[in-house]
């Protein structure tokens, strides 16, 4: 698969930093050294970040390495019959150190770019361009470098001055161009520009703006990534199902708050739920399948008594085998209820469950199926007495904001027992406490 973005960074730190942005989109993101650009050939990614460890090399040489990096990468993916990428990135140092001048006209050439934007702001990090010089907490970078980095030298602050040696004329988009109302107008064709930003809303007005004029690459630093990604169509992720075994009040109040947050939510034994489940998964909503025949609200059914005995465990089966149909595509599973979770895990002949280190939830561990067809599914258990209403909400938002996209192997992610890169334990814990802890039976 051909990455939709490549990303040639002159340093590792700053190359992630901004692979994180696309990252955060739900974008496979693979960071390589450029020494190793032969050995991912043909990995899948949605973007390739190349780190080529060029901040501190002599001009000439950090040419030479970067023009190797964009020649091996071209010739793989002509040598794979893949097509181009969409759009390629430079990381640039937001204090302009390193050398900037060579990589850039380096990068034209090899391209044979005839325009590109060059976005040098990062106002989450206090740097802004404005008049088309750096600026880096308030004061002219000039004034500020030596508090910043003591041992650096700055050649000059004016932006346009490092790409004037790419043998296209250099124009400043300006605030006040940037900002104006209506069509932004500037002229894009056979020159570099240079953008003014201070906010993160005038780098997304830049980046959007020279995409549609046509432009596909791109310079700049911490901040450009989110105003790229923005760009490109969200990934698919696969979906989740949740089983609402237990047949506790909370529970039930639980996938309510499910259902109000948009989840598809179905009740087992109900006409074609198999068939409408499985619709909804394949349009990549979750799903969530309730045995309690109230919650819902269908007319005529009301709890009286919980099932015991031979049929408990009936239904138990049952919603085990209607789990095991759905599961193809699906990314993860949240079970509310340990008896429903058991029965599941032996339908699926998995040997046990992997626990990760992180909780989405008091009482709700991540973990990933251990052995069986579904080796290294994400699985969520919940104790059916838990939480307040919001408990399965919280364990569905942060695995869904967890997951990088496809969550079983046979969807093309291996397993890992590392757990997913993003859920905080402690936002979710948070977001959770107070109503888990007035609920805990």
């Amino acid at each position: 698969m051909t990455p939709r973005v490549v990303m040639f960074a002159d340093d590792l730190s700053g190359g992630n930093s901004v692979g994180a942005e696309f990252a955060r989109h739900g974008l496979d993101t693979l960071m390589v050294r450029s020494s190793q650009l032969d050995a991912v050939a043909g990995d899948a990614a949605d973007v390739l970040v190349v780190s080529t460890d060029t901040r501190n090399r002599a001009p000439e040489e950090a040419e030479a390495i970067l023009r190797e990096a964009v020649t091996r990468l071209c010739d793989g993916m002509a040598g794979r019959r893949a097509g181009a990428p969409d759009i390629v990135v430079k990381k640039l140092d937001s204090l302009l150190r390193g050398p900037i001048a060579a990589e850039a006209a380096a990068l034209m050439a090899a391209l044979g770019a005839a325009e590109a934007l060059v976005a040098t702001a990062s106002p989450e990090a206090g740097r802004t361009t404005v008049g088309g010089r750096q600026r880096a907490g308030g004061r002219p970078l000039a004034e500020a470098l030596p508090d910043l980095d003591p041992g650096a030298t700055l050649e000059t602050d004016e932006v346009a001055a490092f790409f004037t040696g790419c043998g296209r004329p250099v124009r400043l988009l300006d605030l006040a161009t940037l900002r104006a109302a209506g069509p932004l107008r500037h002229g894009w064709r056979d020159a570099i520009t240079v953008a003014d930003a201070e906010t993160p809303d005038d780098l997304v007005r830049a980046v959007g703006a020279a995409h549609a004029a046509g432009i596909r690459v791109f310079f700049g630093t911490y901040g450009l990534g989110e105003a790229v990604a923005r760009l490109l169509p969200a990934p698919r992720r696969d979906p989740l199902l949740v089983i609402a075994g237990s047949l506790s009040e909370a529970t039930r109040t639980q996938v309510l708050a499910l259902a109000r947050e948009g989840a598809v939510c179905l009740t087992v034994g109900a006409p074609d739920v198999g068939p409408q489940a499985r619709a909804a998964l394949d349009r990549g909503e979750d799903v969530v399948l309730c045995t309690r025949p109230d919650t819902l609200g269908e007319s005529g059914r009301r709890l009286s008594s919980p099932p015991s005995g031979n049929a408990a465990r009936a239904m138990e089966q049952a919603v085990a085998a209607l789990a095991e149909s759905l599961l193809p595509g699906v990314a993860g599973v949240v079970v509310s209820g340990g008896s429903t979770a058991d029965a599941l895990l032996a339908r699926i002949e998995a040997h046990g469950l992997r626990l990760t280190p992180r909780e989405l939830g008091p009482g709700v561990p991540l973990m990933r199926v251990h052995g069986g067809p579904w080796d290294g599914l994400w699985f969520i258990t919940k104790p059916g007495s838990f939480g307040g209403e919001d408990a399965l909400s919280v364990a569905r938002r942060c695995l869904r904001d967890s997951l990088p996209g496809r969550g079983h192997p046979q969807n093309g992610i291996a397993p890992s027992t590392a757990g997913p890169t993003r859920a905080d334990p402690a936002v979710c814990r948070a977001a959770s406490e107070a109503p888990q802890a007035a609920a805990k039976g």
